[in-house]
């Protein structure tokens, strides 16, 4: 079901804290990547699809080289690592310049040897013109023949260095980025939820790192697949935490770079784990996507592990989910186990129905219907003291979220209550599922 692209793919490796996500972000102008002086930060591979002197190819940073004494996930990202390393077209040892060449660099550079493909050094950390010629010496004995100095803080040799990777890929054609076409969907909820399980069953293999250790997933990833000829791109995100409980700046940046990618999507998928009782947590995500004005899908993943299932067992959860998240009454429910992909296919077509909700547009004289029959069944009353309004009509004024304007001549007689009929009832008779919708009062000019 994965789109694979057809572009060249040129890979980052090198150990810990070398600058291998500083330069990412540097090449492709983005930060998609985490940065931090912490080694290890860079558990899972960063893509971005750019282009060199007409040249496109997919750029991937992917994680360090680590003593796998040192962190759980060494050995994950190690295998992550030489499955990209049989499908590159060229890879770039990134070194560090202040550091020098190191027993991991020697481990990692004879690795490499076997690749087949060709193999380039980026000295980096080379942060003054003067330093350029200087320290090159000891990395020689690392068998790279072509090297280049950089800094990708300061931008030296960066551009010397893309001429270099253009220069030893293969003939490439167009490049594959979102487009309008695309529905763009995050995978977003609080740690340990399963969303990289459910982007795993999603992508069809293993593009992400899958571990039981709760904050596994730091960064903002992209897989495009398509579904029934419709094309999709999910992110998986890290697990959001409230601010208050982030331990340190990392988490508080993996927070800040999901923040990000829900703002340049359609749909958040909102992961639960069925397994455990519903937390502020997980209605403070839901906030998070009303507050990006994004449709809403919940999921309740897991089930697979809830035991002693019934025929009445789904309803009694969907009772308890929507009790938690009565901010979000419209946005489905859907059950799922990303182990055994039950339920995942739903997901897409959930998610077809809900971009078709925010797209649609009503013409005025349908909704001028609508709002006449509505009236006749429900009146505004009036608010306190006022004298009841008298409502002039209702037009659509945008999609994405659909967004209503109802013109009135007294806007603060109109209690909340009858806004909140009127909305119900546009949904139900306009199949505006799993989106928020707006109303806003105005009066004539």
């Amino acid at each position: 079901m994965s789109q694979r692209s057809k572009l060249p793919a040129v890979l980052l490796v090198g150990r810990t804290n070398v600058g291998k996500s500083t330069l990412f972000n540097a090449l492709t102008g983005t930060s998609q990547a985490l940065v931090s002086p912490v080694p290890g930060t860079t558990r899972d591979m960063n893509q971005a699809t750019m282009s060199w002197r007409e040249k496109s190819f997919i750029l991937i940073d992917s994680g360090g080289f680590e003593d796998q004494t040192a962190r759980p996930l060494s050995s994950e990202v190690r295998d992550q690592v030489e499955k990209l390393l049989s499908n590159a077209s060229l890879v770039c040892l990134v070194v560090d310049a202040i550091t020098g060449v190191t027993n991991e660099d020697r481990l990692v550079a004879r690795r490499l040897k076997n690749v087949p493909c060709p193999v380039l050094l980026a000295i980096n950390k080379t942060d003054r013109p003067s330093d350029i010629g200087h320290s090159v010496g000891p990395f020689r004995s690392l068998g790279i023949s072509t090297y280049r100095q950089i800094s990708a803080i300061s931008g030296i040799g960066t551009g010397d260095f893309l001429d270099d990777v253009v220069s030893k890929l293969p003939g490439t054609g167009g490049s594959s980025p979102v487009t309008d076409n695309d529905i763009r969907i995050a995978l977003i909820g609080k740690t340990n939820t399963g969303k990289s399980t459910i982007a795993n069953a999603i992508a069809g293999d293993d593009k992400f790192i899958i571990s039981p250790n709760p904050h596994t997933t730091r960064e903002p990833r992209d897989v495009r697949v398509t579904f029934h000829g419709k094309s999709f791109v999910f992110v998986d995100t890290a697990g959001l935490r409230k601010e208050r409980k982030i331990s340190d700046a990392i988490e508080r940046a993996a927070n800040l770079l999901s923040g990000h990618a829900l703002k340049r999507v359609d749909i958040a998928i909102v992961v639960t784990d069925s397994t455990q009782r519903m937390a502020m947590h997980d209605a403070h995500v839901v906030d998070m996507a009303l507050a990006a004005r994004k449709g809403i899908i919940v999921v309740a993943n897991k089930w697979d592990a809830v035991q002693k299932k019934d025929p009445t067992t789904m309803k009694e959860f969907e009772k308890y989910y929507r009790h938690y998240l009565s901010m979000a009454p419209w946005a489905p429910i859907v059950f799922t186990s990303g182990l055994t992909r039950k339920g995942v296919y739903d997901l897409f077509k959930t998610a077809l129905r809900i971009r078709a909700a925010q797209m649609r547009l009503l013409p005025d004289d349908e909704l001028s219907k609508f709002l006449q029959s509505f009236l006749r069944k429900k009146s505004p009353g009036g608010r306190g003291t006022r004298r009841p309004p008298r409502i002039f009509s209702l037009l659509q004024q945008y999609t994405d979220p659909p967004g209503f304007l109802l013109t009135v001549n007294d806007p603060k007689a109109i209690a909340p209550a009858f806004i909140d009929i009127l909305e119900k009832k546009i949904r139900a008779a306009y199949d505006f599922f799993g989106t928020p919708i707006s109303i806003t009062l105005t009066t004539r000019r």
